[in-house]
């Protein structure tokens, strides 16, 4: 069974995340995700707190260090981004860790894409 994990982004650091990425590795997980956040109500952040990273820099961070793990963002929500410097980001990624990262996208098309390593 192959299975996949969510990191939740408001309650971690990033070396956490980087730590959890790499156990979750060890242990055969087949991949990590952030979730994009821009926005939220203040009873969000009261409750979770104000520090959400960005999904794309938040990855390019362990994926130098992990070698079959797939590393993606849960959904990316394009309309709050320009979607060229999206790209761009996740082509980062994706040379940081000699992979493309899976993602989903939220658009007006609900256009999402999956690449395997």
């Amino acid at each position: 069974m192959k299975i996949s994990v969510v990191l939740p982004i408001w309650q971690l650091t990033i070396k956490e995340a980087e730590l959890l990425t790499l156990r979750a590795e060890e242990l055969g997980v087949e991949g990590v995700f952030v979730p994009d956040h821009i926005l939220a109500k203040r009873a969000t952040t009261q409750h979770y707190g104000a520090h959400w990273p960005d999904p794309f820099s938040l990855l390019a961070f362990p994926a130098g260090r992990t070698r079959h793990i797939q590393l993606g963002a849960s959904v990316i929500v394009l309309p709050y981004r320009n979607a060229l410097v999206a790209a761009k980001a996740a082509a980062t990624v994706d040379q940081a860790s000699g992979g493309p990262p899976r993602s989903s996208t939220a658009s007006p098309r609900g256009h999402g894409f999956r690449a395997g390593r």
